[in-house]
């Protein structure tokens, strides 16, 4: 018994430092900004590759959920990061969760915005901070195969026009 305390307390402990050490890389991705993107520019073990929903409103790359304040503008080959106070942004790790969630969310729900949703790849950089908006902290929807990401890089506009 006194192992498997001993061993839970450690693993509460390590679960809070871990944590810490999450909120501790958001700010220091917010405050160094450029300097953490470029050192996962360098760093391929820092970033994962993705992809990410956008909606598409004239020339602007937006974030799927793209009333405000929700509203992230994604620009191609730019590293970009939540919001000042929000948390993680949602990437999915593979392009069947992509995929599902366009079909579920798209083409179920929303016909209508077919033709300005867009699939990229990307790259992104982890985050274990939660996926919230400081306006609506306690609203958080993330669909099946959300991956949280504290920075995303849109790469290349995936034709899903055939696999869909």
């Amino acid at each position: 018994m006194k192992n498997f305390l001993v061993a839970k307390l450690q693993s509460e402990i390590y679960h809070d430092f871990f944590f810490m050490i999450s909120d501790v890389l958001m700010i220091a991705i917010r405050n160094c900004g450029d300097d953490i993107v470029q050192v996962a520019e360098i760093n391929d073990n820092l970033k994962k590759k993705g992809y990410k929903v956008v909606t598409a409103i004239g020339s602007d790359l937006l974030s799927f959920i793209h009333d405000k304040p929700h509203s992230i503008k994604y620009k191609i080959n730019e590293w970009v990061m939540p919001k000042e106070g929000n948390g993680s942004l949602c990437v999915f790790s593979s392009i069947d969760d992509a995929l599902d969630f366009f079909r579920s969310e798209v083409l179920k729900f929303n016909p209508g915005l077919i033709t300005i949703t867009k699939i990229f790849t990307c790259y992104y950089i982890p985050s274990d901070k939660p996926v919230f908006c400081k306006e609506y902290p306690h609203f958080v929807w993330t669909p099946e195969g959300t991956v949280k990401a504290a920075a995303v890089k849109l790469l290349d506009e995936v034709d899903y026009s055939e696999i869909i």
